[in-house]
């Protein structure tokens, strides 16, 4: 205990063994310092704030935790991982750390951009032959102009692809020949080759069969030849000489010469040829006498025809036909009465057989 000044009291605990540590009484004359008392110093108090004040309306009596909700302009953890993604992440290979991303079509798969489209596809507007493109559409003929169904078609038309006598359709008019069609004679072959109905044969007409008699042909009958031929035979001149008057040859090609100079009047021939040239020589140049010829002509081949002089005239001014059949026999007339400037010619039976 000190003698002067402010007491100072210090206690201890005492024991035989040993003595406890000191501890000191403070008095009211005798205070602890703010240094004993751990306590800041009056000049130390810029360091701190007084309790009543508040951290985002919360006071500093105690320890304060703030949470998103406690601070403006803050989200919240729970609340960014749900309704916000981090920068790191890209939309269509764009990052987010700009403040806006401008998208085209070329950024997004599967998507046409603008002018794609324009360029590409039309409006549902857009209409085909009047029916909008707003679904599938089914033209039929009566919507398309200038177009005919394939009812009406297959009804009316026939395809490129049909043949007439062989003749395509894929031309503009089909001209058909005789040639085209089988079976079918020509205007040319059949004037050739046929007479018409229309044609007489001493006055009768060939629409049905004609049957002539010695009066249709200006000649006599048998009887008659053979009463006159008895007559004849009866008051014949015994010098008179009987010449033989028939001239047979066979196998005739080009040309045919009926030769009248010695005394042959009737000449059988036989035709190989498509066409033999006829000719007369040796007419007796008299117009005193008449001067007649027969002539019995065979086909050969079949289908042989006969070139018949130019001063040849016939009935009607129209040739004869003669049989086309192989080994049938025409039997033709030469008639002269001017010495063998003209002869006229008549086909006395046709179509005969040995």
């Amino acid at each position: 205990m000190s003698k002067t000044g402010t007491p100072v009291l210090n206690i201890r605990n005492f024991s035989t063994a040993s003595n406890g540590a000191w501890y000191k009484i403070y008095t009211s004359a005798d205070k602890p310092t703010l240094t004993e008392l751990g306590a800041a110093a009056a000049t130390d108090l810029s360091n701190y704030v007084p309790i009543t004040r508040t951290v985002n309306g919360k006071a500093l009596t105690a320890n304060i935790t703030l949470m998103a909700a406690d601070i403006s302009d803050v989200y919240s953890k729970t609340y960014i991982d749900s309704n916000v993604v981090p920068k790191v992440f890209q939309l269509n290979g764009h990052a987010l750390s700009g403040t806006a991303l401008n998208l085209v079509a070329a950024d997004i798969l599967d998507v046409y951009s603008q002018t794609q489209v324009n360029n590409t596809f039309v409006a549902k507007t857009v209409t085909v032959n009047g029916l909008p493109l707003s679904g599938n559409i089914t033209l039929t003929a009566a919507q398309l102009t200038d177009m005919a169904s394939l009812a009406y078609s297959n009804s009316t038309y026939v395809p490129k692809t049909f043949l007439i006598n062989n003749k395509p359709l894929s031309g503009t008019n089909i001209q058909l020949v005789a040639a085209d069609i089988s079976d079918v004679y020509s205007r040319t072959e059949s004037n050739g080759l046929f007479a018409l109905r229309i044609t007489t044969i001493n006055g009768y007409a060939l629409n049905s069969n004609v049957t002539l008699n010695y009066n249709d042909v200006g000649t006599y009958s048998k009887a008659q030849i053979d009463a006159k031929d008895a007559a004849l035979q009866a008051n014949i001149d015994t010098k008179v000489t009987i010449t033989q008057d028939l001239l047979t040859i066979n196998n005739v090609e080009d040309t045919l010469e009926l030769d009248m100079s010695d005394g042959k009047r009737v000449f059988k021939a036989t035709l190989t040829a498509p066409v033999t040239q006829l000719s007369v020589i040796n007419a007796s140049g008299s117009n005193l006498n008449s001067q007649t010829i027969t002539m019995l002509l065979t086909q050969g081949t079949g289908a042989n025809k006969i070139s018949w002089p130019s001063n040849v005239k016939w009935s009607y001014g129209r040739e004869p036909v003669l049989t086309f059949t192989k080994d049938a026999i025409d039997v033709i007339q030469f008639l002269s009465v001017d010495g063998g400037s003209t002869w006229y010619g008549s086909l006395l039976m046709a179509d005969l057989q040995e």
